[in-house]
């Protein structure tokens, strides 16, 4: 069984996309209250915890071959300068509905996001990010396929609904390219529970 193989995309593409995201994110909405840099605190000093379910949106060519199934994910932020850094991790199962096997997506990425607009206790954030995803295949008919990893890149977005000082609902959205010999488009959408909360003193030692 032919699998999808990592892919040597072009580079210039990757380059405009993130050229452009630098251009575009800076700028918010005009409607809502714009949300200046000062409301963003000092570099490291919270980190926000995240935990939720992952619903599959348009998966290209994936849902052409596989039934992607709701996954779990996790998340955790912490603010750095004009933006917050952010990692993510994702699993995600996908059934077989054609001659291929099943398998098992383990997605890692990390990157940056900031809030563009906020409107009472909600707040859109708006982001990018560059990771991996790990395909782990059901299949023992061919030593060495099983698993297979490629190079993605990723827009994302939030709606963060405020519920107290320190909790929050989080419904996501993101885009996201993998690259394989035929790159991959494939849309999620999430919901989740965030907490924040004060970094420790031992992690920003070994963070700063």
């Amino acid at each position: 069984m032919e699998h999808l193989r990592i892919a040597h995309a072009p580079l210039m593409r990757l380059f405009l996309l993130i050229a452009g995201l630098a251009v575009f994110l800076p700028v918010a909405p005009v409607l809502g209250q714009v949300l200046p840099d000062s409301s963003i605190a000092e570099p490291y000093e919270t980190i926000e915890a995240s935990l939720g379910i992952s619903f599959p949106g348009d998966q290209g060519v994936l849902g052409s071959a596989w039934d992607p199934g709701i996954g779990v994910l996790a998340s955790a932020a912490t603010p750095f300068y004009t933006g917050r850094l952010t990692g993510l991790v994702r699993m995600r199962p996908y059934s077989a509905n054609a001659d291929a096997p099943s398998f098992r997506a383990f997605s890692v990425h990390v990157g940056w996001d900031r809030p563009l607009v906020s409107v009472g206790r909600a707040t859109l954030r708006g982001g990018f990010s560059l990771g991996t995803m790990r395909m782990s295949f059901d299949d023992n008919s061919e030593p060495g396929i099983r698993n297979e990893s490629e190079f993605s890149v990723a827009l994302s977005g939030s709606v963060v609904i405020r519920a107290s000082g320190e909790s929050a609902i989080l419904i996501g959205f993101s885009r996201e390219r993998i690259f394989t010999s035929l790159p991959v488009d494939a849309g999620q959408w999430s919901v989740a529970y965030a907490h924040q909360f004060r970094t420790p003193d031992w992690i920003r030692r070994v963070i700063e």
